[in-house]
């Protein structure tokens, strides 16, 4: 019958149809794999390809490579390689270094990267070192001179000046800067500028310290009397700013220049050789303006002479001046006010010689005058600027040294302190002031560390008519050189004026001189 007969026929034809569809699968399967396979061998060459030639990297400097680029006298190699191994992708550059005592003025690629000051002992008399000097080694032995970094300057020390340049007045002189020169030796100007910012950025924040700082120069000058025969002397010359002519300049260039003037103005007032009469004209206010006055102190014992109306029209004519005023004022409200310099020093003046208001000369509560001088008020005052964390500068109007001998000759017993001085001045330091200074001195005298703070007590005559004695002539203007409440130094600049009453700034060997004397009268702390 067809139907059994069939029945093994399509059995074997079913069979072989699966076993083809099989077979053809397995030729899809391996058709496909064969894609992935060879993704999968190419990417293992790429990896074993990869570890048998490790990634490139780009080129960063190396230390043997960085030391054969310094050309260094002064300076240290490894120091400078330090700051530039691998930091830079190029080796064509050079740095050397060298040394002046004059930066230039233009800004330029060069860092300073090293200033060294020539310092000496508080108590040296020394003013100005030479070129020579410096390169003496037997010199600077013999005066124990020390080169030191600014960081280091402190008030018991003094900064001398190199070659007459003083380098707290412009940080660009009076030093040996020690300066590294960066070039490169790329073609191409732009790259090449590139390379040197590149170099001087890194190196920058090594030398951050050497960067010139905002100093305040704060001028100290002794006694102002333009009186009698600076008057008479006026009327010759028809010319108020006369006497400032010499040292003008100096006393401009700082911060702020400061007075002891003990003379009020008058109209109408008439000098002369001879007469007594305490007033000054008011042209001779020319003089006190040409020299950059900016404060003006009124402990003296004199402001009251010319009337106190007078005294009240002075003051407000330095107030009209943009002058400021401090130990003295139209009643004793005003006249008690300290002076902040700025937010960081602090000025308080006292009258202590004149111990009662008999003669008319201190401040009431309705009348002009002088800062009397009291414990209680001076603690008070002391204790508000030291809760204000500022500098305290204490200047004392103190009793005079008469010593004025029969003929024109010097007397050194005026250089030191007078009776009770040392012992009131160094009170004041125990009480809590940073520095003490002496305003009312007609001669000049000597000065010391007590506490290892400066104690000057007393600066003679800067503008006055005391001809006759030799030291009457002269004066110390002390110039206080601040880092903020900071003091770094105090420079002493000794003055003398002639017949023609114009004041000049000894030389430094002038200097040196009188500055010795003063010192042998010193109680140097003791």
């Amino acid at each position: 019958m067809m139907t059994s007969n069939n029945s093994p026929y399509k059995k074997t034809q079913t069979r072989y149809f699966k076993q083809a569809k099989t077979t053809r699968a397995r030729y899809r399967a391996s058709f496909f794999a064969l894609p992935f396979g060879f993704l999968f061998i190419l990417l293992a060459t790429i990896a074993i390809l990869k570890n048998l030639h490790p990634k490139y990297s780009p080129y960063r400097l190396d230390e043997k490579t960085c030391l054969s680029q310094l050309n260094l006298n002064f300076l240290s190699a490894s120091t400078i390689c330090e700051h530039l191994v691998g930091q830079l992708d190029f080796s064509d550059f050079k740095i050397q270094d060298s040394q002046t005592y004059n930066l230039p003025n233009s800004s330029n690629d060069d860092l300073v990267a090293k200033i060294e000051l020539p310092v000496v002992d508080f108590y040296s008399p020394l003013q100005n070192l030479t070129a020579d000097q410096l390169n003496d080694p037997v010199f600077l032995s013999q005066n124990q001179i020390k080169l030191i970094s600014p960081d280091q300057l402190n008030p018991s020390t003094k900064l001398l000046s190199y070659e007459n340049q003083y380098y707290l007045d412009t940080q660009k002189s009076g030093a040996r800067f020690t300066l590294l020169s960066i070039s490169s030796l790329d073609s191409s100007s732009t790259t090449n500028h590139a390379k040197v910012k590149a170099i001087y950025d890194l190196l920058s924040p090594l030398f951050s310290q050497n960067q010139p700082k905002d100093l305040i120069s704060f001028a100290e000058t002794g006694v102002t009397a333009l009186t009698r025969r600076l008057t008479y002397k006026i009327n010759q010359e028809n010319n108020g700013e006369f006497f400032a002519e010499y040292v003008a300049d100096f006393l401009k260039s700082k911060t702020f220049t400061h007075i002891s003037n003990e003379i009020s103005f008058k109209e109408g007032c008439q000098g002369g050789y001879q007469t007594m009469v305490l007033c000054a004209d008011w042209r001779s206010l020319d003089t006190i303006t040409a020299i950059g006055t900016d404060i003006v102190e009124l402990t003296g014992n004199h402001n009251n002479d010319a009337g106190t109306d007078n005294n009240i029209k002075t003051i407000a004519k330095y107030r009209e001046s943009g002058l400021r005023t401090v130990g003295g004022g139209e009643n004793l409200e005003q006249a008690k006010q300290p002076l902040d310099l700025n937010s960081s020093i602090r000025l308080l003046a006292y009258n202590h010689s004149t111990s009662s208001v008999a003669n008319g000369q201190l401040a009431t509560a309705t009348s002009p005058g002088a800062n009397p001088y009291s414990e209680e008020q001076f603690q008070a005052d002391l204790a508000s600027a030291k809760a204000e964390n500022k500098f305290t500068i204490v200047n004392i109007q103190f009793f005079e040294c008469y010593a004025y001998p029969d003929q024109p000759i010097a007397y050194p017993a005026c250089d030191q302190p007078i009776q009770n001085q040392k012992e009131f001045f160094r009170h004041l330091i125990d009480l809590g002031a940073d520095m003490v200074v002496g305003t009312s001195a007609h001669q000049p005298q000597t000065y010391e560390l007590y506490q290892n703070k400066p104690v000057y007590y007393g600066l003679g005559n800067l503008f006055f008519d005391q001809i006759y004695w030799p030291d009457t002539t002269r004066s110390l203007i002390l110039t206080h050189y601040f880092d903020q409440n900071k003091l770094l130094q105090t420079r002493i600049s000794p003055t003398i004026y002639d017949q023609t009453f114009r004041p000049r700034l000894l030389d430094s060997s002038e200097a040196q001189t009188f500055l010795s004397r003063l010192l042998f009268a010193s109680p140097k702390g003791n």
